[in-house]
This record gives structure tokens, sequence and C-alpha cells, in this order.
């Protein structure tokens, strides 16, 4: 099995870093992420044996288009920040000899914003025909381009982590937006995309929060969704116990080491086995996960690595992965898959790791 890191947004600069600043190119101090970026990868392909990473670009969109009079305008013509950005990452990756899955836009860029939930109003990308051909020929189509030279570093093209909260009816407006479009608005807005990103020669991903989303949504060509065994803003558990790679032939593009919080609850398949420290809860998560066949899994980080406070731009940005956690990742490495003297797990994995 592979590793990876979600690496959402540097200095946490949601929506402006991407772009150097809101509006693009009025921060240049923002442009400095790239040389932690690179310090970063060091670390997490030369330490942790991580080969790929999952980024978020446009996050919200905040720094992207305009609203007005209740509607999303798209801008005249794409920054020129965008680009160089993008390619300046990937020439950071392809010298680090890792690959990325930069993700084009964050559900809550679709979510209509309130009281300060991190939402965008951009809804009318997937609602109106007109905004969203200028989106996807204007921008992403400009960024596949820009790609094609680096074909080798790019895992995959993703169109949008977690569209599903742009759908489901009880998602509380305070985290997500709330539903702002229809399941056939979706769907369309993905199968275009993904034509699009296929067209151009990429691997093409979304990044679906349950297992059960692979088969309601546009998938790409390479299948994706998110592990968190609970409730998940006000919804019932969906994904209690995690499928077997066979069942989803899917790729894991996150999965939490936390111990608390809605991405931290316990395992229920791990009977306790991750309720100790960090160390030892990354560990047996990760073990469990190649236990149930999956070729790629990428951590949702969990802390700063030790290196010290994050700091506002251009300053120190540490990965987010904890000491402990980099430690459990060494650990899966040294021990393997296979489970331990005592440890029970089922027989499905059992069978998984005997094929293997």
């Amino acid at each position: 099995m592979d590793l990876g890191l979600n690496y959402p947004f540097p200095w946490n600069a949601y929506g402006r870093y991407f772009g150097r600043g809101a509006p693009p190119g009025s921060e240049p101090e923002l442009g400095r992420w790239l040389e932690e970026l690179e310090r970063n990868l060091g670390v997490l392909r030369g330490r942790l044996g991580m080969r790929v990473v999952r980024l978020f670009l446009l996050c919200n969109g905040y720094n992207y288009g305009r609203l007005a009079g209740g509607r999303f305008e798209p801008p005249d013509e794409l920054h020129p920040a965008f680009v160089q950005d993008l390619v300046a990452l990937l020439a950071v990756f392809r010298a680090e000899g890792m690959q990325v899955i930069p993700s084009l836009f964050d559900f809550k860029a679709f979510g209509r914003a309130w009281q300060r939930n991190g939402c965008g109003d951009r809804y009318d990308i997937l609602r109106d025909p007109w905004t969203q051909r200028i989106v996807l020929e204007q921008t992403l189509a400009r960024f596949l381009l820009a790609s094609a030279p680096y074909k080798d570093v790019v895992f995959a093209w993703e169109v949008v982590n977690e569209p599903a909260w742009n759908v489901r009816r009880l998602v509380p407006r305070s985290s997500a937006g709330g539903p702002t479009t229809s399941k056939r608005e979706l769907s369309q807005f993905l199968a275009r995309a993904v034509a699009l990103i296929d067209a151009h020669g990429f691997a093409s991903t979304v990044g679906h929060r349950f297992a059960s989303d692979l088969d309601r949504f546009p998938t790409g060509s390479i299948r994706q969704f998110h592990f968190y065994p609970t409730g998940a803003i006000g919804q019932a558990i969906v994904d209690r116990h995690l499928p077997s790679f066979a069942a989803t032939r899917a790729i894991l593009g996150e999965l939490s080491v936390q111990a608390t919080g809605e991405q931290g609850q316990p395992w229920p398949e791990l009977r306790g086995r991750d309720r100790g420290d960090t160390r030892a809860r990354t560990t047996a998560r990760l073990r469990h996960v190649a236990q149930k066949g999956y070729e790629l899994a990428l951590l949702w980080p969990d802390g700063l690595d030790g290196r010290g406070a994050r700091s506002a731009p251009p300053g120190a940005d540490p990965i987010q992965l904890s000491l402990a956690a980099q430690a459990g990742v060494e650990d899966f490495w040294r021990r393997g898959v296979v489970a331990d003297e005592g440890e029970q797990e089922g027989p499905e994995a059992r069978d998984e790791v005997a094929e293997r």
C-alpha cells in the first residue's frame, strides 16, 4: 500500500494562498508557500515514505471571480498568478519525486455563505450552464494545458472535494452552507469536468465523502472516497465499517488519525485497538486499511509536526502531522500488514492478506 498526506491549504490561508491573495496577486508574500512545500515534501518522501499529496487549489473560491447582485460572476480572464503557482508547485513535486492530486474546488465553494461558515456562494457554477461553461473552459482547461508537461507528476486531477454536502438536505448552513443544487445538476457538472480532464490525457477523480457516493455520482477514472466512521455534520452514520477495496475499487482519499472530534471517533472494526495514543492509533488504522486491500491511503493532518508553531506568511509552515502520527507511520512500514498475534481481525481481512 502506498501512503500520502492531505496538505490542504498552506498557512491555513483558505481561498487565498493559491494565486497569492484576494484579489489574486495582491499578497505576493503568499508565494513563499512554495518554499515551505519543497521543504515539507522532503520530509514526507524521505522519512515517511509517502508518495502522493492531495492539495486544494481554489478552495471556496474566495479569490476567484466575484459576487454581484446575488450572483457569481467568473473573472473576465484568469489571473496569471494562478497558472504561475500551479506550474511552480508541479515543478516542486517533480524535483522531489512525488505526485500530487490537485483538487480544483472544495464543497464550500458551492455552499451558501452564512455567519462566517467559510462558504463561497459560487453555486451558480453548478446551476447556471453559461457560468459553468466559462469556468470549465477558462479555468480548468487552462490548468490542464499548463500542467500537460507535468503529466508524470499529476496522480489525478480532482474536480471537487466532498460534493455530496451540496445536495444533502440535512446539512446545516452553519458548516457546509446547506443544499444549494440538485443531484442532477451536480452530476452534470462532475461529468463535464471529468470528461474535460480525461480528454486532456489525465486521470480524473472526485473526492467523494461516502463510499455510497461512488454509486450516486460520477467518479472519474480513479474512484475515491473518504472514511470517517461516525455521524458527520448532523448525519446518521453512513460508513460505519470500512468496505474492502474489492468492493469499492477506490483510493482512500482521507482518513483520520485523531482521537476526538467529528473525525476522530474509534473505528468499530478495530475493537478498541485505536483508543490508545496517537502513534499506536495511526499504525492500527493504517494496517487495517492495508488489510482491506487498499492500494493508496492519504492521511488527514492532525496537528503540527514539532518544528514550531505556524506563523503568518511568509513564516514557517510546518507539516500539519504530529510527531506521534509520523512515528505511527514509521511503525506501519516496519511492522507490515499481517496482524500481530492476539489481534482478532475478521475473516474478510485474513482472506485478503492471504490472497496477497
